[in-house]
């Protein structure tokens, strides 16, 4: 019990006695869905990215409709808010999701497979409604990266019933939500992917392989800010069938000797060395 005492100047003060237990801090409430969302801080935009013409006519319309929501909504009119990603690894997706997070100024967050698939009976069901939850509550862009993982065709005889009823959950999932989030989903098999859930995504973009006009721009974002002693769009036509990431690694690896060594630009020496080392690098991959 609090006790009055005079302190010496005469004035009357409370003190409390040092057995009287105090109220502990209240904990910071944990959100059960971030132990499977990773967030990301979107750092990229659309000028750091290389779009065939009507990827980018798909990607420029998503924003515009972001613009124009209050408007679309006020006449019931839905967003496409629900994207499917496909195409072969190496080609931008990941980089398109984070780009898209940018433009439509928005967090970005990716959903961890590792946590959210278990093993026990209903759990990962479970798990992906409390990621989609968590995204109706925090307007984001939520990317789930290989998708085909979650969303594999029904049909599929090697899957087992459990990873059937995540398809139906996703499924439910996809049908009621009315967020302002965006769902975007990728996947490098999109072949797989169970019909119904095909049909539930308002837009599909696909992420080619880039070709040489294609590749001329990469190598000209990528050398932007470096000095060459080389025409680098010239070289474009080496990395046919090449994916992006591939044609990035080379530049940076150019860009790192040229770092190291300190020399007045990027030679076509350095270049070509890293040309050669990512070539060893493919033929690991696919060995005759």
């Amino acid at each position: 019990m609090a006790r009055a005492a005079k302190n010496r100047n005469g004035n009357t003060s409370t003190t409390t006695p040092s057995n009287v237990r105090r109220l502990a801090p209240l904990a910071e409430v944990v959100d059960p869905a971030e132990a499977f969302l990773t967030e990301i801080e979107p750092e990229r935009t659309l000028r750091d990215i290389v779009l065939n013409d009507p990827t980018s006519t798909i990607v420029n319309g998503l924003i515009d409709e972001l613009k124009a929501s209050e408007t679309l909504r006020r006449h019931n009119v839905p967003l496409r808010s629900r994207i499917l990603l496909c195409g072969p690894p190496g080609n931008g997706k990941t980089l398109l999701a984070e780009v898209l997070a940018q433009e439509l100024m928005m967090p970005l967050y990716t959903l961890r497979l590792d946590t959210i698939v278990s093993s026990y009976l209903g759990e990962t069901a479970s798990n992906l409604r409390k990621a989609f939850d968590f995204a109706i509550r925090r307007p984001c862009v939520l990317f789930l990266d290989e998708f085909d993982a979650l969303g594999r065709t029904r049909t599929d005889d090697a899957d087992h019933s459990e990873m059937r009823r995540v398809v139906n959950s996703v499924l439910q999932l996809m049908n009621h939500n009315h967020s302002r989030s965006y769902f975007v989903a990728a996947t490098n098999i999109h072949g797989t992917i169970d019909d119904a859930l095909w049909r539930r995504f308002d837009e599909v973009i696909e992420m080619a392989t880039p070709d040489q006009s294609a590749i001329e721009q990469l190598l000209n974002i990528q050398f932007k800010n470096f000095r060459t002693s080389f025409k680098v769009e010239k070289r474009a036509v080496d990395f046919i069938n090449f994916s992006f990431a591939e044609v990035e690694r080379v530049c940076y690896g150019a860009i790192k000797l040229h770092l190291i060594k300190k020399t007045k630009s990027v030679t076509a020496k350095q270049f070509e060395h890293s040309v050669q080392d990512e070539l060893r690098r493919r033929k690991l991959r696919t060995p005759s």
